[in-house]
């Protein structure tokens, strides 16, 4: 099963994420992070969520790229819940992959968007239930053409896994819709 929670910056989106994980019945609870801290408000993004998540029986797998290696670590996948969090750093750590962190040369958004939903995909098939966040951002005028490309796969990763998903949270109107009734 794949749960999709979607929302912006602060939308509580990781917290939903959690809490389903804790009441999915599973008994093994996998985190699997994909943030690249870079800074003083990234290292205080990761001690909050450490703290949400205190206490509630996850084991923390720190994968910034390659997630579907969180199989790996895996020992009971039938019995396995595991939050991705988060597609929107996923994104951007493969799309800034260079070797010199600059974006790799032409990027193309549908490629990249099947290059994550491939990874999620894969995960998926190797837990009972794989709970997927992401962030979403608008368009503006204002971007430069790295941040449009960005916001551009983004969007498009987040509609190819709104339909892979079973369940999707659109923290925008906080309502659970199937796939089937999900728009795309």
């Amino acid at each position: 099963m794949i749960t999709v929670v979607i929302g912006g910056s602060n939308s509580g989106k990781s917290r939903l994420a959690e809490d389903l994980a804790v009441r999915s019945g599973c008994r093994y609870r996998y985190y699997i992070a994909t943030m690249v801290v870079m800074d003083d408000e990234g290292e205080k993004r990761v001690a909050k969520h450490r703290i949400q998540r205190k206490g509630k029986g996850f084991v923390t797998l720190e994968i910034p790229e390659d997630v579907e290696r969180a199989a790996d670590s895996i020992k009971n996948p039938q019995d396995t819940v595991a939050v991705l969090e988060c597609v929107t750093n996923l994104v951007g750590n493969i799309m800034f992959a260079g070797v010199d962190g600059s974006p790799q040369s032409a990027v193309n958004t549908a490629e990249l968007a099947e290059i994550v939903a491939g990874k999620v995909v894969s995960l998926a098939g190797n837990v009972s239930h794989l709970i997927v966040v992401s962030g979403q951002y608008m368009p503006s005028d204002d971007d430069d053409e790295e941040t449009a490309a960005y916001k551009s796969a983004l969007d498009k990763v987040n509609i190819r896994l709104r339909q892979l998903a079973d369940k999707v949270y659109d923290m925008k109107d906080t309502d659970i819709r199937d796939k089937k009734e999900t728009a795309i």
